[in-house]
C-alpha cells in the first residue's frame, strides 16, 4: 500500500509541475503494462495524472 501511495504522489507532482510530456511518457508506459492485477492502481494513477486516454484503456481492459 504504501507503495502505490508513493507512486500517487509522483504523480501528483507531475500535474502540479506541469510537465505534459512527462505525464505523456508515463500515461503510455502504463496503459503497456496493464494486466488483471494493476487495471484499479493504473486508473487511479490515470485519474492523478489527469489523463483520460489512459483511464478509458482502463476502463476497457476493465470491461472487455
Amino acid at each position: 500500500m504504501e507503495d502505490r501511495i508513493v507512486k500517487n504522489h509522483r504523480a501528483k507532482l507531475i500535474v502540479d509541475l506541469e510537465m505534459p510530456e512527462l505525464a505523456e511518457l508515463v500515461a503510455q508506459r502504463l496503459a503497456g503494462v496493464l494486466s488483471v492485477d494493476n487495471a484499479c492502481s493504473i486508473l487511479t494513477a490515470a485519474v492523478d495524472l489527469k489523463a483520460p486516454q489512459l483511464a478509458d484503456a482502463c476502463l476497457s481492459y476493465v470491461f472487455r
